[in-house]
């Protein structure tokens, strides 16, 4: 990887960072309006260990740029176009615009957008401890999409 990708990378995950503790905040803030909701508490708080795993990811990209390659091209638009609409639905919940089962279903659909979704598939590398991170937050992703959808089944909302 050559300095403008590694520049690139850079500016990805730091943004990528950014979003995962977006939709951390997103949770908790949808905690303090439906605090009978025990599912966004949990999942906000590995939202924040997710941004300091992108984080990690990051560094070990830096330490060592040529153990990686770019499988598709990284653009921190999207990612801060995700962290707007993040933001918007924040202001919905604040205003009073979303009640519980449209912030839930938001939440679903954080969790299996793009961006929280495809770690594993962004880079290539032989790097053990960043594919335990990746393969993580990929699965991680996968189990809160799952555990949102269930949730909103139980509320007669989706199957």
């Amino acid at each position: 990887m050559d300095n403008i990708e590694l520049n690139k990378v850079r500016e990805y995950f730091s943004a990528v960072a950014e979003a995962e503790a977006a939709v951390g905040e997103f949770y908790a803030l949808c905690h303090e309006y439906w605090p009978d909701e025990e599912l966004w508490p949990k999942i906000a708080a590995e939202e924040a260990v997710h941004a300091g795993a992108v984080r990690k990811m990051l560094e070990l990209v830096a330490k060592s740029p040529d153990s990686f390659a770019v499988l598709k091209p990284l653009s921190p638009t999207p990612v801060r176009l995700f962290i707007e609409g993040v933001k918007a639905n924040a202001a919905k919940v604040r205003g009073m615009v979303y009640n519980k089962t449209n912030a839930m279903a938001v939440s679903r659909d954080l969790e299996q957008s793009i961006i929280e979704s495809r770690y594993d598939q962004l880079l290539a590398c032989a790097d053990p401890a960043y594919k335990a991170l990746a393969g993580g937050l990929t699965a991680d992703s996968r189990v809160h999409k799952e555990k949102f959808s269930a949730r909103l089944a139980t509320l007669g909302i989706a199957k």
